[in-house]
């Protein structure tokens, strides 16, 4: 009885629904904009920025409060990782179908929300990628990383 008295209370003081559609006038073709970029000044360096300051943020968490053992890195660990290449990491489902796709979105969308468009945002998920990879983990750059980051972050980046 109580869901009825609140669904009626709800209905009655909710007057949207009195009003019905209001008018809105035809927008002409030449007042139309097809891509929300050009509403907003392109800011290259400043998503750049906000890629390195996410790997450090990320990177910083999991150095000195978690205490990851592969997030002791030094300037050795970083030549050994680009001496040795990149391998095929057996991580958990979670961490590489997951965390990675996540990671990337927010490098894609620290571009779009700097007003590059799809094509100038999706290097930046690639090249936030290739820092995590090679700059900020003690074990070798995993290409299945990089390209779960890269590609599922631009995915999830564009529809978020």
């Amino acid at each position: 009885m109580k869901k009825y008295i609140l669904t009626g209370l709800i209905c009655l003081f909710s007057f949207s629904w009195i009003r019905g559609q209001e008018y809105i006038p035809q927008i002409t073709h030449r007042h139309y904009i097809s891509d929300t970029t050009l509403f907003h000044p392109r800011h290259p360096w400043k998503a750049a920025l906000e890629t390195f300051g996410l790997n450090m943020l990320v990177w910083g968490f999991d150095r000195y409060l978690v205490k990851e053992d592969w997030a002791y890195i030094n300037g050795h660990t970083i030549k050994s990782n680009f001496k040795k290449g990149p391998v095929w990491d057996t991580d958990q489902f979670t961490t590489n179908l997951f965390s990675h796709p996540y990671h990337g979105s927010l490098y894609f969308n620290a571009a779009r929300s700097n007003g590059m468009n799809f094509w100038q945002s999706a290097p930046f998920a690639a090249s936030g990628s290739l820092m995590w990879e090679f700059f900020m983990e003690n074990e070798p750059p995993s290409i299945n990383d990089m390209l779960a980051t890269t590609f599922g972050g631009i995915e999830l980046g564009e529809i978020t």
